[in-house]
């Protein structure tokens, strides 16, 4: 099908590392970055004592090559199905899919909402769009689209970006990294934000905003304690990632009930260069998940897929062991498994799991998650996977996902 809505131009940040590493000079120049193109709001053109682009290119830096890859982009459909398969071949049932509508650092695919109609009907597990829409133009046309597209593609809400990540020095913090003195990260929100929040809002979805720096989670509060002023409901509001918190926003973020998406995954990523970049004071304010529980916040599980596997169980074994790292702040075996079952579900809008008139959606698997030992966890095996109480043709193979 062919979309009739204009295409907006937006990057991604990750919680990983955002940052684009090339040394073809060909590429920045087809990129047309030389010594006088300027940083970009929310992004970074690392450069050498001369001023000359070395070929590291951060954050929204990165769409100007990324954008010349989508041009060149040759999509196979039958491969995006086939990756949902093996998604479902985890034990996954529904995911959230952050989605593009346009270029970007992650739309070297093209326009991943037009990829999503155009296979709709072949889609095998529950797919809600999180669409990362420019305008309100954008988010009604999609809207309007999906929601009249097959049961299995929803559309979630709006996905916006409140700064970029650790890993690249990018996420927004009150106090600079400890390994970059000169370096606060980026705060990317503005008035739009909001105002495209309200948008989604007002069309029945819910609004996501990325968030992993410890100021950037403080301004994305902001914005959700004045939505919820206005009379929105506090689960139709998720902070992702919410990576860095200060002890007074651990407080708000319980009081103001909005749903905190977090990813295990990332700390078993981050294990070797965490403490060094946050310093070890902050160390004990980042990934806070029994503090965040603690404190009465809804937490839902994720895994930021490709950045991170999507394995399920991978994510439920961190969120206990934790790596080793600030151990104090693990989740029990029963509150790891809600992250991606129960807690997953609200963060999507989907009923409680096994509650009445809930889906059977459901899975086989070889052992208990909730008595194994986190090593074990992560070695379980899906039998079965079932969606409306019929079982799917899954995909068991492992690819490389981050490939």
């Amino acid at each position: 099908s062919t979309s009739s809505c204009t295409s907006s131009i937006t990057s991604s940040g990750t919680g990983s590392n955002t940052s684009f590493s090339t040394s073809s000079s060909a590429a920045l120049a087809a990129a047309g970055i030389t010594i006088d193109t300027p940083d970009p709001p929310g992004g970074v053109i690392d450069r050498d004592s001369s001023g000359v682009p070395t070929g590291v290119l951060r954050e929204t830096a990165v769409d100007s090559v990324a954008n010349q890859l989508a041009a060149e982009a040759q999509i196979n459909h039958a491969d995006v199905v086939e990756a949902l398969r093996r998604v479902a071949g985890l034990g996954i049932t529904s995911i959230g899919a952050i989605t593009r509508l346009g270029k970007g650092i992650w739309s070297t695919l093209g326009n991943e909402g037009d990829i999503l109609l155009e296979i709709a009907p072949l889609i095998p597990i529950r797919t809600h769009a999180y669409l990362v829409a420019n305008t309100e133009a954008e988010l009604n046309c999609y809207v309007d689209r999906i929601d009249a597209s097959d049961e299995m593609l929803r559309w979630g809400g709006l996905k916006r970006f409140g700064d970029g990540s650790l890993g690249g020095h990018t996420a927004a913090m009150h106090d600079p990294f400890s390994d970059r003195s000169d370096q606060y990260g980026n705060l990317r929100l503005t008035e739009k934000d909001e105002d495209l929040s309200r948008a989604a809002l007002r069309l029945g979805g819910m609004a996501a905003f990325h968030a992993i720096g410890d100021r950037a989670v403080s301004a994305v509060l902001n914005i959700c304690e004045r939505l919820i002023n206005e009379g929105a409901a506090p689960k139709r509001l998720r902070v992702e990632h919410a990576s860095v918190i200060t002890e007074n926003d651990l407080q708000r973020f319980g009081r103001l009930g909005v749903i905190a998406s977090v990813q295990p995954s990332f700390i078993g990523s981050e294990t070797e260069w965490l403490e060094t970049r946050v310093g070890s004071s902050r160390l004990q304010h980042t990934y806070p998940l029994a503090s965040l529980e603690n404190a009465g916040v809804h937490l839902a599980g994720g895994s930021d897929c490709p950045v991170e596997s999507p394995n399920p169980w991978e994510g439920m074994a961190l969120a206990r062991d934790r790596a080793g790292m600030v151990p104090e702040e693990a989740l029990s075996a029963k509150s790891a498994f809600n992250l991606f079952t129960s807690g997953a579900a609200l963060a999507l809008g989907e009923p409680e799991p096994l509650s009445v008139g809930s889906p059977a959606d459901y899975l086989v698997i070889d052992r208990d998650p909730l008595t194994v030992t986190p090593d074990a966890l992560r070695s379980t095996q899906v039998i079965g996977t079932w969606i409306d109480g019929q079982e799917i043709e899954v995909d068991r193979s492992l690819p490389t996902w981050q490939n």
